[in-house]
């Protein structure tokens, strides 16, 4: 038995649409996205939920996508446990109808090895109150990596990790060595966002804003084991 199984599966973008039906990718660690000829060039969006019907945030994108090639998913695409494809028009955030049916073909790798240790992938949340900086602590003393999703409400901001050994301790920054902060740059709402693996070395987090948000923000942490 291969270590490392490949499934395929397909998604339609279907005539006149420009998004795919959802599809899960829970067991799944990798893989590619193959475009069939009749793509229409765009810039292709990845959306990634952590329920099916949930609000889908956008994880990263194609850019000028091509007909009759493959692209390599990126790792964050396997943070939620739903994904679907959205078609834009190049170089903006228009939607971009297809014409005619578009079939995309996924090539995922199912880590066998990591299923057998009980792989999980969580949904937290941390909350930072309206007019407030610092949101409520992430419990991650099970978990190893993960993305966060910044919701409508978020006024972009740069935002900065805090960290404790105890849920209730003093957080403070969690600086590099040559004391660079650990950080996101102006992130924007409704957006996907990889959390820098070293802040998973410390059993409890925060999420800080540069400057007060006006209304409560509720930020989706997707966490993996």
């Amino acid at each position: 038995m291969h270590k490392y199984p490949r499934n395929v599966k397909t998604l339609t973008i279907a005539d006149t649409e420009h998004t795919t039906p959802a599809i899960e990718v829970s067991k799944y660690r990798a893989g590619i996205v193959i475009v069939d000829d009749a793509l229409d060039a765009c810039d292709l969006e990845l959306l990634v939920s952590a329920s099916v019907g949930g609000e889908y945030v956008q994880v990263d994108f194609i850019d000028d996508a091509a007909a009759s090639n493959a692209y390599v998913l990126p790792d964050a695409a396997f943070y939620g446990k739903w994904l679907k494809f959205h078609s834009l028009e190049a170089g903006t955030t228009n939607d971009l109808a297809q014409d005619g049916d578009v079939v995309l073909t996924l090539v995922l790798i199912e880590d066998v090895a990591a299923l057998n240790e009980k792989l999980h992938r969580n949904l937290k949340s941390a909350t930072i109150a309206a007019s407030g900086t610092v949101s409520t602590a992430v419990d991650v003393r099970r978990e190893i990596h993960g993305a966060l999703a910044l919701p409508a409400e978020w006024e972009t901001q740069d935002i900065a990790f805090h960290v404790s050994d105890s849920y209730g301790g003093t957080f403070v920054p969690l600086l590099e060595f040559d004391g660079t902060a650990y950080g996101l740059s102006s992130p924007a709402a409704s957006v996907l966002y990889e959390i820098p693996s070293d802040v998973f070395k410390a059993p409890f987090f925060k999420i800080v804003s540069a400057v007060a948000q006006t209304e409560e923000c509720v930020i989706s942490v997707m966490a993996v084991e």
